[in-house]
């Protein structure tokens, strides 16, 4: 260092492993004067931590070449990168490719990347970038996504108060931006085929073919969804449910799940069921009840993290089972939200019916 500029012949961080960092060049205010970094396999989460990067999570190690010029005057900066075992919110992506700039447009590192991953199927393009230390702009992303077979599970970074083992893929477009602390999204994706637990219900469900909507604060559903039954029962369809679907064990499912920048998650859904597994536990827990419940009918399901309700206008079907503790007096008394009827004036009117029609004695009371 002469007071003026650094050089640097040699710098070398390394591990045995194989991992580091190389640093040859020159800082100053010149643009002729070149700074160059190699990484080799550089945890990726590690350096966001380092700028408090946390909203979203990149994930992988990081191999390649940044050359910087000008550094102490007008800083440019460009990267050859390739992040191998690349992961999306603890979602496996496959391999990105990226190159990057920095200086061309004040506080902003631009990104020009693709994903592809061969098992999976899974290829994206990515254009966009970081604004990074303008007191003007807060910092933050803006990413657009154009994707073929893109790794659902992403999402469950987003809804773990909610559903449960997002998995699938979906091709379409999408774009990520806000500040790190406010991201949000908006697209168009088609679901290849996904699958979802919602604990609240004890079910799992599967999509296919179908579309989602992603708009700032919403994201919105439309889908055909099957539950999880391995044998589903051939039953034909009744045609006055209301229910445009005919097929067992299946529902046509509208619906919303909103959000503040993925805080403060609430759902609303409509679900058009035919025979749905649409409740499943098998013991109390810390319950009074456990059910599992089959029906065919109309299903609203609205909540949010440690809330939901259910307003249902359907028919249980054969396999719908309900199990209530009554072993003690408390048990009836304290479960204000179920309402118990005789069902002994219907029987009687029943056998009555039934026994004038038969010129048979009915049963007595």
């Amino acid at each position: 260092w002469d007071g003026k500029k650094a050089t640097i012949h040699g710098f070398k961080i390394w591990q045995e492993q194989g991992r580091g960092i190389t640093i040859d060049g020159t800082i100053s205010d010149s643009a002729e004067d070149t700074l160059k970094v190699g990484l080799q396999d550089i945890n990726v989460e590690y350096i966001l931590d380092l700028v408090n990067f946390r909203s979203v999570l990149f994930q992988g190690l990081a191999t390649g070449t940044a050359i910087g010029t000008g550094l102490l005057s007008s800083p440019h900066a460009t990267a050859d990168i390739t992040v191998n075992n690349f992961h999306f919110n603890n979602a496996p992506m496959g391999t990105l490719k990226a190159k990057a700039g920095w200086g061309d447009t004040p506080y902003f590192l631009a990104l020009d990347a693709a994903i592809t991953d061969k098992d999976r199927g899974h290829t994206s393009l990515i254009k966009g970038g970081f604004n990074i230390g303008s007191k003007e702009i807060p910092d933050g992303l803006d990413l657009k996504i154009n994707t073929k077979g893109f790794n659902l599970a992403f999402m469950n970074f987003f809804t773990k108060d909610i559903l449960e083992d997002v998995n699938g893929q979906a091709t379409g477009y999408c774009r990520i931006f806000g500040s790190f602390k406010n991201i949000d999204l908006e697209g168009d994706l088609a679901i290849d085929h996904a699958s979802m637990k919602l604990p609240m219900l004890g079910t799992k469900y599967h999509l296919r073919q179908d579309s989602v909507h992603l708009r700032p604060g919403v994201i919105s559903i439309e889908a055909m969804i099957s539950d999880d039954t391995a044998t589903p029962i051939a039953h034909p369809f009744r045609k006055d449910s209301n229910t445009p679907n005919d097929i067992p064990h299946t529902a046509r499912l509208y619906g919303r799940l909103m959000h503040e920048n993925f805080k403060n998650l609430h759902y609303d859904f409509d679900i058009q069921a035919c025979r749905l597994l649409g409740y499943d536990f098998k013991d109390f827990g810390e319950s009074s009840f456990y059910a599992t419940c089959i029906a065919t009918g109309d299903i609203e399901v609205k909540g949010g993290p440690g809330r939901l309700n259910v307003n249902i206008n359907a028919t249980p079907e054969a396999g719908t089972v309900f199990t209530y503790n009554v072993s003690t007096p408390e048990a009836l008394t304290e479960a204000n939200f179920i309402t118990f009827n005789d069902a002994t004036p219907l029987l009687q009117s029943d056998s009555l019916a039934r026994a004038q029609s038969a010129h048979i004695p009915p049963i007595s009371s």
